[in-house]
């Protein structure tokens, strides 16, 4: 620094002691632990297990069973959606300058991602207008959903996009103004696309202006239209396509029957009214082991008191039993990017039987066992939020005793006694298995500005926590007792996130 400040200009370095250099201290990054900066989108494989992970600055990172961990980097802007070609370990990723790329899992050689190609850039003004994404389950054709109302297809063998709408906003004015009785001119945005879980030449589309529309791709034409006193944010099937679910701009969701001619809701419903509140943002039912709904949806708070909070909320309603009725509201720090369940479908197709809820956040993951009767969330083997308190000091421990590992381990399990202990549901991938008992140790340790210190096992590329120590109680002096007796219990307000 001092050298440039007094002006003097530096020696040219020759060849031969920069490629010395290069070798001394040829640094490589082999990968990449804890929580990634940024996250955009998140995409999951119910066939091969796996989840992915796209950030603003272009990188996709890829996990499976503990220990099992690929990265690639874009080089390119924010990417916006991520969708996996199920079972054929390929992912489609669209990115904010308006380019659809091809990526593909290659493990012949060693495990490693490759880039297949990328979309024309003539297409990149229809991209860039993209509100929604749907893959048809032929894994051959991706339906886009714009901002004016558009309906693209994208064919992926060609890797080529249609340039004329398959369903142009024209065509649904026209079944507007037939079906609608001017209640509504133009159908605004296209906020949802979802195929039929069953029958797959229909889709459900959720437009923007209170319109649902039902229809059939082989004849290109509807066969119902549905209309909602509110802006609809998302829609999806449930009931093996017999039912489906709205949720909308007033926190409202609304329950159809799909075989219904009818403009006729079966349930609607304000859970946290009646007062005005936030936007649901995005709802899943999903029918339990038992047979009751699940409902999950996100927002739809009170605005006057809660309208700065981020809240996933799951409620499981029986009408004939009240002791199967549950209702939590798991409340974040951060905001929520996306969320979507772990299924474990029933032989005959009747139960999707959820056992995960997966919900990424700006700032961290969250997973929630929704086995067990009190949906406690799981300990994560790997993407933990390691900053979630500053960290102000590190140090390392290598080829820790192995007794003293094994005394920390079980001192620690105290402060997972409210965590789920079921095996993590992430599962994907191939590793190659280490005898973990003979295997040396190595910690991480992380001093924190909340005055914490934290373990992580850093044996393996997972790099779980394992013990969290809290030296404030140590120098906690007596605090005045907090009356929570009028604490406010309306929603059910459940805290689940490490950041606060």
């Amino acid at each position: 620094m001092f050298k440039f400040k007094l002006g003097r200009k530096q020696p040219e370095e020759n060849e031969s002691r920069r490629r010395l250099q290069k070798e001394l201290f040829g640094f490589n990054k082999i990968c990449d632990r804890g929580f990634p900066s940024h996250p955009s989108a998140i995409a999951y494989d119910s066939q091969l297990k796996l989840i992915a992970i796209g950030t603003h600055t272009g990188e996709i990172r890829i996990y499976g069973q503990p220990n099992f961990q690929l990265s690639y980097d874009l080089n390119t802007s924010s990417i916006r959606k991520i969708i996996f070609l199920n079972g054929i370990a390929r992912l489609l990723v669209l990115t904010s300058d308006g380019y659809l790329h091809l990526l593909e899992i290659n493990n012949l050689n060693t495990i490693h991602i490759d880039h297949l190609c990328t979309s024309n850039e003539d297409i990149g003004m229809i991209l860039k207008n993209t509100q929604t994404l749907c893959l048809l389950r032929n894994n051959l054709n991706l339906l886009i959903g714009l901002n004016n109302g558009n309906i693209y297809s994208f064919n992926i063998e060609n890797f080529s996009l249609n340039t004329n709408p398959i369903i142009p906003t024209e065509t649904i004015e026209k079944i507007i103004v037939e079906n609608c009785s001017g209640r509504i001119i133009h159908p605004g945005s296209v906020q949802s696309i979802v195929q039929h879980p069953i029958n797959d030449d229909k889709i459900l589309i959720g437009y923007k202006n209170t319109l649902i529309v039902h229809w059939d791709l082989p004849s290109n034409s509807h066969d119902r239209t549905y209309i909602y006193k509110q802006e609809v944010e998302s829609v999806c099937w449930y009931n093996q396509g017999r039912n489906f679910a709205t949720c909308h701009s007033n926190g409202s969701y609304a329950l159809w029957d799909a075989k219904q001619q009818l403009n006729i809701v079966e349930i609607e419903k304000i859970p946290y009214g009646p007062y005005p509140c936030t936007p649901m943002t995005k709802i899943d039912v999903k029918i339990m082991r038992n047979g009751d709904p699940l409902i999950i949806f996100s927002g739809g708070l009170p605005r006057s008191s809660y309208s700065n909070k981020h809240t996933v909320s799951c409620l499981c309603e029986n009408e004939h039993n009240n002791e199967r009725t549950r209702h939590v509201t798991f409340d974040f720090t951060t905001g929520i990017i996306d969320f979507f369940t772990i299924d474990k479908l029933s032989n005959d197709g009747s139960r999707d039987d959820p056992q995960s809820l997966v919900i990424l956040l700006h700032e961290e993951i969250v997973m929630i066992d929704l086995i067990t009767d009190s949906w406690p969330s799981y300990p994560l083997p790997y993407l933990n939020s390691i900053h979630a308190s500053p960290v102000i000091c590190t140090t390392f421990a290598c080829n820790v005793n192995q007794e003293f590992y094994k005394k920390l381990i079980n001192y620690a399990s105290i402060q997972f006694e409210d965590y789920s202990d079921r095996k993590w549901p992430i599962t994907g991938g191939e590793i190659t298995k280490i005898e973990h008992d003979s295997q040396q140790k190595h910690l991480l340790l992380t001093g924190h500005e909340d005055g914490s210190v934290q373990f992580w096992d850093v044996t393996n590329i997972s790099m779980p926590l394992i013990y969290k120590l809290k030296t404030s109680d140590y120098f906690q002096i007596e605090q005045p007792i907090n009356d929570d007796t009028d604490e406010e219990t309306w929603p059910p307000f459940r805290k689940v996130c490490v950041i606060y």
